[in-house]
């Protein structure tokens, strides 16, 4: 069970990598010494059907003690790494050999979540949610936001009183303009009652006039012919 070996991580510029780097390689060579001594103290050893493999490897870790094996000490002032993001402490683990959280998660049995458990609080905490009213609905109005409606309120009045009157104004004009209308529409029926009386009057006295230049016609006709026999017997 022994970890393949990593390239080291000190070919870098940044100190803080450095660091990280120099107690990861601490605890992977702590970690295979380990490994290497329960591979060959378990060669002899059955795993137990109760207990996991995990807790199988990590007992004898936990019956060992801190002094058995050599430990990297980093004061409580340095930074957190930037690689794995675990502080280079020794209060990481019991042994003192600053491995990270992680590693021993995965070592670690997963506890069982219920989801019917977890379903059934995110709907309730949803409907909660839902249920409450939103504090931004009910924000209290400040003084110049009131200001600011009552003038616009005046203005809406105002406007719609200005609108009104306009409206007022311009039925008043289109009723006397009717009437103007009516009147005139009226008038000129009597003027064309008029001219057409007139022109009656006209083409009669036309005819008049006609008639009276035919009888000036024939009494001058019926003069020439007196006179001319009037001429025929002074000769005779």
């Amino acid at each position: 069970m022994a970890i393949p070996n990593t390239p080291s991580l000190l070919e870098t510029r940044n100190p803080l990598l450095l660091q990280s780097a120099n107690s990861l390689d601490c605890a992977l060579a702590q970690f295979n010494k380990l490994t290497t001594s329960i591979e060959r103290n378990g060669a002899s050893q059955v795993v137990p059907k109760e207990t996991s493999i995990a807790e199988w490897l990590l007992g004898p870790v936990s019956e060992m003690t801190y002094q058995s094996y050599p430990s990297y000490t980093v004061s409580n002032n340095e930074p957190e790494s930037p690689i794995f993001g675990w502080a280079t402490s020794p209060a990481l683990s019991p042994l003192g050999w600053n491995i990270p959280s992680e590693v021993m998660d995965l070592t670690s049995p997963e506890p069982e979540i219920e989801q019917g458990s977890t379903a059934t609080t995110t709907t309730a905490n949803n409907k909660r949610r839902s249920s409450s009213p939103s504090q931004s609905t009910k924000r209290p109005r400040t003084a110049g936001e009131e200001e600011c409606s009552e003038e616009l309120l005046a203005r809406r009045a105002k406007n719609t009183d200005a609108a009104r009157r306009s409206r007022l104004k311009k039925v008043v004009k289109l009723e006397g303009l009717e009437t103007k209308v009516s009147g005139l529409e009226s008038t000129n029926q009597t003027l064309s009652t008029k001219v057409a009386v007139l022109e009656a009057e006209r083409n009669s006295h036309l005819v008049k006039e006609a008639e009276q230049m035919a009888r000036i016609a024939q009494l001058e006709a019926k003069l020439i012919e007196t006179q001319l026999a009037f001429a025929l017997r002074r000769v005779q």
